[in-house]
């Protein structure tokens, strides 16, 4: 199996958006600096593309995910940052999946989030 290697960057190392930057900090997010091994297409719909990969947690156990990138996120962050917030306030809920934090991967257009695959 192949896995997308990750180094945990951290909120203090900017996501090279200022608005992100500010989330991250104010919500204890992690901000993923991804090297892509493998990841798979799932689908496109209106609001954005998503794929899926395996990530390895600095633990080393390897961890399903979905990455999630929005359409003009680069055009609408206020309003991608709106619906994580929200998304965010409701971790604490059984039925919510779980939010790893945010990338950007050369190659693929924009902000991508990083959540459980359920």
């Amino acid at each position: 199996r192949l896995y997308i290697q990750h180094r945990l960057v951290g909120p203090l190392v900017p996501s090279g958006n200022t608005l992100l930057d500010e989330f991250l900090n104010e919500w204890t997010l992690k901000w993923f600096t991804l090297e892509i091994k493998d990841i798979t297409y799932l689908d496109k719909g209106g609001n954005g593309t998503v794929y899926k990969s395996i990530i390895k947690l600095e633990s080393g156990e390897p961890v399903n995910v979905v990455l999630k990138c929005h359409n003009n996120i680069n055009e609408n962050i206020n309003e991608f940052l709106t619906e994580w917030k929200y998304h965010k306030d409701c971790l604490y809920s059984s039925a919510i999946i779980n939010l790893h934090g945010f990338t950007k991967i050369s190659g693929i257009d924009g902000y991508m989030v990083i959540m459980d695959y359920a």
